[in-house]
């Protein structure tokens, strides 16, 4: 290669880098830093004042809730105190839990097994007992819906009784009153009112429900006797075949 040739070559070389150079992008310039107009700025006093508005809205809606707040059916969990009462044909066990009946004990009926007993003057256990005491602890209750939906079964209240003694003997020509009642609120109240004759195995029962016309879902209830009677035979199949009852 001449020298012509050489210096045409680094000519178009240097021709070529400056092209280059002279078309090249020019680098971004970064634009000022402004503010974020969506931004939003948050004022300690106004969520201050948010929040304490919030408090008292939901303190009103308690209160207001408090105010319509259906009768209240929560029980006590009192103690049980049991009434017993004796007449010439039968021995009764009240309970205060659900103002039902306990046992029905027949003084002028045995138990199959009696003469198995070696203790002759063991009452309880020689003597027919109706009431099947085994699984809620008694029986004759009281069931209905309140109109905010709430199942109630009295079994579950503790009521309280007009009578302080805990044993009565009722004489042939006489009769016995008593009256268990459960407290709602105000006036409202739930009564059981029973009537126990000293020579016949009726009795009268009433119930009164005082001012729950408001309460009760369509004011209908059931009176409930949820377990039956106990078997008193020693053979269960024939006494279920030749026996009934009625009320």
């Amino acid at each position: 290669m001449d020298r012509q040739s050489t210096i045409a070559f680094i000519l178009i070389g240097v021709i070529l880098v400056f092209w280059l150079y002279m078309n090249s992008p020019e680098p971004p310039v970064n634009p000022p830093k402004t503010d974020d107009s969506t931004k939003v700025v948050t004022n300690n006093d106004t969520v201050k004042i948010e929040t304490k508005t919030a408090a008292e809205s939901k303190s009103d809606i308690a209160k207001d809730e408090e105010a319509e707040a259906p009768a209240s059916f929560n029980n006590i969990n009192a103690p049980e105190k049991v009434i017993t009462i004796e007449t010439d044909l039968a021995l009764i066990e009240l309970t205060s839990k659900g103002g039902r009946f306990r046992k029905f004990y027949l003084k002028e009926y045995e138990t199959w097994y009696h003469n198995k007993i070696e203790d002759t003057s063991d009452f309880y256990n020689t003597h027919v007992q109706l009431i099947n005491a085994s699984i809620d602890g008694g029986d004759f209750n009281l069931v209905f819906v309140t109109k905010d939906g709430q199942l109630v079964n009295t079994k579950s209240l503790d009521f309280t009784s007009d009578k302080n003694n805990f044993r009565y003997r009722v004489k042939a020509d006489d009769s016995l009153s008593i009256i268990y009642k459960f407290n709602i609120e105000g006036d409202k109240s739930i009564e059981k009112q029973l009537v126990f004759y000293g020579n016949s195995y009726d009795l009268k029962a009433n119930i009164v429900l005082n001012n729950l016309d408001e309460v009760i879902s369509s004011y209908r209830y059931d009176v409930e006797w949820s377990h039956g009677l106990n078997f008193v035979e020693e053979n269960s199949v024939d006494e279920a075949n030749y026996s009934n009852a009625a009320a």
